[in-house]
């Protein structure tokens, strides 16, 4: 790329780059190329615990179905 006012710039948003450059990568003469990107789904915050304000934290599928059946059987307790 060559600075002398005569070439467009095109920005790049932050995130997009760091989409590439946090997940695995390959190094190329264009740049970075990211290997299949996939979004990780857990962990992931479901509720927050109302007596302390810290999030309740989903390992996985399995666990998180077990903690919304826990707070709807606290739900109709109440």
């Amino acid at each position: 790329m060559k600075l002398d006012g005569k070439e467009q710039v095109a920005p790049t948003p932050f995130d997009a780059h760091e989409k590439i450059v946090r997940s695995t990568h390959r190094h190329t003469k264009d740049g970075y190329v990211a290997d299949e990107y996939k979004p990780q789904e857990y962990p992931k915050a479901i509720a927050h615990d109302e007596e302390t304000g810290e999030p309740v934290i989903a390992r996985d599928a399995k666990h998180e179905a077990e903690l919304k059946k826990a707070s709807e059987k606290e739900k109709k307790v109440a």
